[in-house]
């Protein structure tokens, strides 16, 4: 970044590298940043992801699914597995994942969008909303001087 500019590599080609264009939305002013999407695989040493090496009472890894067929485990890994020492979870979406490591339900959105009350996403969608309102609350309370004069309002988008 360079004078407010935001400098971003549009020629040649780079493997597991894309750019993108990541839309923030305020509600009545949505804008445009670029972004540089990157994708890194490699082989995980799950003894070390889960500390192996030290205390083992509250170890864990989530695994995707997909990846269980080719997984390698030392015999030690195996045997505390075998001991309850440690936990591999094999899951198949993030919500799987999210409900290991909270205790929570996901919750499915409904046919309005909303989630069930008491769910995980129901949680995150209000803490959204409440950050929203009190950006818009903010917004609102600031002199016009000071407001961003970049930016179009939704309804000029709609034009």
């Amino acid at each position: 970044m360079r004078d407010c500019i935001i400098l971003i590599e549009t020629t040649g080609a780079v493997v597991g590298q894309v750019n993108g264009l990541a839309v923030i939305d305020f509600g009545d002013f949505a804008f445009g940043r670029p972004s540089r999407i990157t994708a890194r695989t490699g082989i995980v040493d799950i003894e070390r992801e889960a500390g192996f090496g030290g205390r083992s009472h509250n170890k864990g890894v989530l695994i995707p699914q997909a990846n269980i067929d080719q997984m390698m485990l030392r015999e030690d890994v195996v045997a505390a597995v075998a001991e309850d020492r440690v936990h591999i979870w094999p899951v198949e979406t993030i919500d799987e994942g999210l409900a290991i490591l909270t205790g929570l339900e996901p919750g499915e959105a409904g046919p309005d969008g909303s989630y069930p009350p008491g769910t995980l996403n129901r949680r995150g969608d209000d803490r959204l909303g409440e950050l929203a309102r009190l950006l818009s609350d903010f917004e609102a309370k600031k002199p016009e001087a000071d407001k961003p004069a970049t930016g179009r309002s939704r309804a000029a988008r709609r034009r």
